[in-house]
């Protein structure tokens, strides 16, 4: 750490999946056709074409770059971004060792990678981090915790991060969230962002709604992705679209994870809707400053929508209220993860 100031690289932690689901039954993967949604073949090899190359002639006589994580006690929020012991045969984890291999031989440099996990802390990547810096202590190079109000932000409120604008970053390039860079300034300053380089941010913690082909086509309900594609698929349509799904299966007259759901989603599932109608809590000012502005009309009418969605029981189960012992499919997938970070 130079000047007692650490540069954050952030990570959100803010996640959802909503899903139009049976708890049995097969889906047939070719009806209703994507109508061209996805970005075609020729399409990405031109826009990976279009990219700028970098290539740089460094040499850090033999550094070692300190990197603190949130550990494998945060489970699937757990950093995957750094640490990769050897190769696996899991694509994020070969990436990450591949890079990290070339990376270290070509600038001549080696990547220790601590991931700490102390979970009653809630951020311990931001505890250790706060207490480094006010101490003076030069312990990490590079620290990552979560975005939530007690992780980067607090680092930033409190004086002890320095501006990213400063560091010669390439801000302005396409690995990083130009959102987020947008959106997290404060006065023309940026004390952490993100992008690429959050695994997290991208797989775990990316909004995503999946619907059930077969369940469409065979109660005749119209194609999600031609509503989105000319406009229609709003909260009203997914809302009038769910309830013709939700049926009790096994007759038994109630209602819970053995029947067939409208949507299957997790508790914060609100979070998902209001952002993606295109509200905001705060946009930056003309001044370059955040303003509160989630309370106008339209933010409070998207709030009313996605409540009375999300309360109707017939209509809606969630996850993380599933009387069954293994909610999440991780969970059961979790003992063939490769262990991602070593512990402080």
């Amino acid at each position: 750490m130079k000047n007692k100031k650490t540069t954050l690289f952030v990570l959100a932690v803010f996640s959802a999946v909503f899903a139009l689901s049976a708890c049995s039954g097969s889906v047939d993967s070719e009806t209703p056709d994507s109508g061209g949604a996805r970005e075609t073949a020729a399409e990405a090899a031109e826009n990976a074409a279009n990219e700028p190359e970098y290539d740089y002639d460094y040499d850090f006589e033999g550094y070692t770059f300190r990197v603190l994580v949130n550990g494998d006690g945060f489970a699937d929020y757990r950093s995957r971004e750094f640490f990769a012991e050897e190769e696996t045969g899991d694509v994020i984890n070969d990436a990450v060792y591949t890079r990290n291999v070339t990376a270290e031989s070509k600038y001549n440099f080696s990547l220790e990678v601590l991931g700490v996990d102390v979970t009653n802390w809630g951020n311990p990547a931001q505890v250790l981090a706060d207490r480094a810096v006010k101490a003076g202590d030069d312990a990490y190079d590079l620290v990552m915790p979560f975005m939530s109000s007690d992780g980067a932000p607090s680092l930033a409120q409190q004086g002890l991060l320095t501006d990213l604008k400063t560091l010669g970053l390439q801000l302005d390039s396409p690995w990083w969230d130009q959102r987020a860079n947008e959106q997290l300034s404060i006065g023309g300053k940026l004390f952490f962002t993100t992008g690429d380089i959050s695994v997290v941010l991208n797989s775990y913690c990316t909004f995503g709604i999946l619907f059930n082909k077969a369940l469409i086509n065979d109660n005749g309900l119209e194609n999600p992705y031609t509503l989105v594609q000319n406009g229609s698929w709003t909260i009203d349509k997914m809302y009038e679209t769910s309830k013709a799904i939700t049926s009790d299966i096994n007759g038994d007259g109630v209602l819970n994870h053995e029947d067939r759901w409208g949507v299957l989603s997790e508790l914060n599932a609100s979070n998902g809707m209001f952002f993606s109608a295109g509200e905001r809590i705060v946009t930056q000012g003309i001044d370059g400053y955040p303003e509160f502005s989630m309370y106008n009309p339209r933010s409070v009418s998207v709030i009313a929508k996605a409540l009375d969605f999300l309360q109707d029981e017939t209509t809606v189960i969630f996850a993380n209220t599933m009387a069954v012992s293994s909610v999440w499919v991780t969970k059961l997938l979790r003992k063939n993860y490769t262990k991602l970070c070593k512990c402080a």
